[in-house]
């Protein structure tokens, strides 16, 4: 598996940094209602994003899946697909990678679950960088397509299609770029 952080520099002063350019999403009335806003600038995306859970979450699931165009424009198998207990996830965020990297900067920015139930609540996460998402130097500049579907046994809550690119910044004197 893929590891996306914690890569060694990548060439040159630059980084690889996934730019989120739309969001397509369906919430389940019944369980929540959500806001999604994407704030792009040449070298800085920023997301804020706010659930109101109008029903308690018992015992929810994740799934994520990673698509990326490989040169041919087309999107075929997705490079990760997986589904995961979230209580087990919130407890140890280790168990996904992918969902790790977002996990860390969403806890930073709001106030993310700790535990299941998840009780009714409006959880806000404001100004979510993907800028710290360190990708391995052997990505390319592509674009990609990333499923996040949120849900509780077999109905779901909340459905997600990310849209973005991988793009190759320079890194600022300020920064990381490791």
């Amino acid at each position: 598996m893929l590891a996306i952080f914690g890569t060694k520099p990548s060439n040159g002063g630059h980084k690889l940094v996934p730019f989120l350019q739309s969001v397509n999403y369906k919430d389940n009335l019944e369980y929540l209602n959500s806001t999604i806003n994407i704030y792009t600038t040449a070298t800085v995306n920023r997301i804020d994003v706010g659930f109101s859970l109008t029903k308690t979450l018992v015992e929810p699931w994740i799934n994520i899946g990673l698509w990326v165009d490989v040169g041919s424009g087309v999107l075929r198998t997705p490079l990760y697909n997986r589904t995961v207990d979230f209580c087990h996830f919130l407890r140890n965020p280790g168990v996904h990678r992918l969902g790790q990297i977002v996990h860390r900067e969403m806890k930073q920015r709001g106030n993310m679950p700790t535990r299941c139930p998840i009780p009714v609540n409006l959880y806000q996460f404001r100004g979510v960088s993907l800028n710290h998402m360190r990708l391995p130097p052997f990505f390319v500049e592509t674009d990609f397509i990333l499923d996040v579907n949120v849900g509780v046994e077999k109905e779901r809550t909340f459905d997600s299609r990310w849209f973005g690119t991988v793009k190759k910044i320079k890194c600022s004197d300020s920064e990381r770029c490791s």
